[in-house]
């Protein structure tokens, strides 16, 4: 056996390259009027709400998620390498989108629960 005679990595140091690291989730909730499910997900596909942020440096993913148990509730989720990335995405956002598309999500919402940035605890 040989004998260790390395220096542990302090705490603050792993720390510092955790936060290296780390990514950021944006979350953000839509409550869909009853029956316009099918509208909404394909306007928000036509709108490339999920396409558009890869032009952000930063931008890392998301998806549209639907409630299995309360269809007309959806989330979506996207993955940012830093805040200043969901920042700029959201000056950008319906930048460059299809208008009818942006027309179409806007008459089948219901609620919009404003989006979030979230940061692994």
């Amino acid at each position: 056996m040989s004998e260790d005679n390395s220096i542990p990595e302090t705490g603050r140091h792993r720390e510092a390259d955790h936060a290296a690291d780390r990514n950021y989730t944006s979350i953000i909730e839509f409550h869909i009027h009853p029956g316009r499910e099918a509208d909404f997900v394909q306007a928000f596909n036509a709108t490339g709400m999920l396409v558009r942020p890869r032009a952000i440096k930063g931008f890392v993913g998301g998806q549209l998620l639907q409630d299995r148990g309360n269809p007309s509730h959806f989330t979506v989720i996207a993955t940012w390498a830093t805040p200043e990335a969901y920042a700029e995405w959201g000056t950008k956002s319906q930048i460059g989108a299809d208008q009818q598309a942006l027309r179409t999500l806007a008459d089948c919402i219901a609620e919009l629960i404003p989006g979030r940035l979230f940061a692994a605890a």
